[in-house]
């Protein structure tokens, strides 16, 4: 089947094709990638049993994956495979899927999310050759789709919103489709909206629910830091010396955030994903933060975590001694944890590409 654009595939994956054996995700919008997943699945409703397979039971087992689609579940219910590989173009499920689209039978549909996963990659010409597959590449959300998302959810929840607010949604969201959609629900339950009660949502609607400010600019940094985004840094710093939280409590925060990910790094290290790690609900992790904290989870490993807890107890030690210049270590300090996530987002890119 023809390779489907992301935007159209929020219709196409309202509902289970009997049709289709293998959804093929990927790309670098892992949120629209999950959103869509999720979407799908719930299609076919809330007692559906997922079977989780990883990529390397598949390259050792390639039958594994047309067996476990054609088998029936243990309770009668409907049953679903999920793949979700974190690195790389597919290539180590290649056999796998082919002998899942050739296989007599299968039943049970199969949802795959590959982080590398392009329009040339082997995997998804596969995909694109099969009358039984569905592939999408999903691409960095950005402002604009993410406006248009939010109009969509609005319209579908009911919600008449005032012209400014789409992009002011998008924004909060981080232009994320699943943290959008949550976004808009949370707004129509707020106002009591509905397709047959439509209500109307103003700008003091929304603020009324939206976070505090504050907390947001200081967690936003946070991710900035840790995801490695150096171009925004500058920018970042500025706005925390203007809003007086370039300080300890930074570094308080920070160092929250590291002790969240070593604990997480745990169940990661044991063969766990990360986007199945922060889902967890003992993960801890408000939803919206889930996308931002799993791509942590693959860039910092337990040694750099352990360098990051030592680096930021220091300048903590020397925040608090006056004759120290305090706010200028701290700076450094922040730059070189930033230098070290893009780094090591760096070493990820390059792996991909072997």
């Amino acid at each position: 089947m023809a390779l489907v654009k992301a935007y159209a595939a929020a219709t196409v994956f309202t509902k289970i094709n009997p049709d289709i054996r293998l959804y093929l995700l990927g790309g670098e919008g892992e949120g629209q990638c999950r959103h869509l997943r999720d979407t799908l699945v719930a299609s076919l409703g809330a007692d559906a049993e997922a079977i989780d397979l990883k990529g390397d039971v598949l390259r050792a087992d390639p039958a594994r994956l047309s067996d476990e689609a054609a088998a029936v579940s243990m309770f009668g219910g409907p049953r679903w495979i999920s793949i979700h590989l974190t690195s790389g173009s597919g290539e180590e499920i290649l056999p796998a899927v082919e002998a899942l689209l050739s296989a007599p039978a299968a039943g049970n549909p199969v949802v795959a999310i590959v982080a590398g996963l392009t329009a040339r990659s082997k995997l998804t010409q596969l995909a694109e050759k099969s009358a039984a597959a569905i592939a999408v590449i999903c691409y960095a959300p950005e402002a604009r789709d993410g406006a248009r998302l939010v109009e969509q959810f609005a319209d579908n929840a009911g919600l008449r919103l005032a012209r400014e607010l789409p992009a002011m949604i998008s924004e909060s969201a981080g232009h994320d489709p699943a943290i959008i959609a949550q976004e808009v629900e949370r707004l129509a339950l707020y106002l009591d909206a509905s397709p047959q009660e439509p209500k109307r949502a103003d700008i003091a609607e929304w603020q009324a629910i939206a976070p505090a400010r504050g907390d947001e600019d200081m967690g936003d940094a946070i991710d900035i830091i840790l995801g490695g985004r150096l171009n925004l840094l500058p920018d970042t710093l500025a706005r925390l010396e203007n809003g007086g939280m370039l300080g300890i409590n930074m570094v308080r925060m920070l160092a929250l955030r590291i002790q969240t990910l070593a604990r997480l790094r745990v169940a990661v290290d044991a063969g766990q994903s990360a986007d199945a790690v922060v889902r967890a609900p003992s993960s801890g992790i408000f939803f919206k933060a889930q996308g931002a904290v799993a791509a942590q989870l693959m860039r910092w490993n337990g040694e750099r975590l352990a360098r990051a807890m030592v680096a930021l107890h220091g300048v903590e030690r020397q925040l608090k001694d006056t004759r120290q210049p305090g706010e200028l270590l701290l700076r450094h300090a922040l730059l070189a944890l930033t230098q070290s996530a893009a780094q090591a987002a760096a070493q990820m890119g390059r792996r991909r590409e072997r």
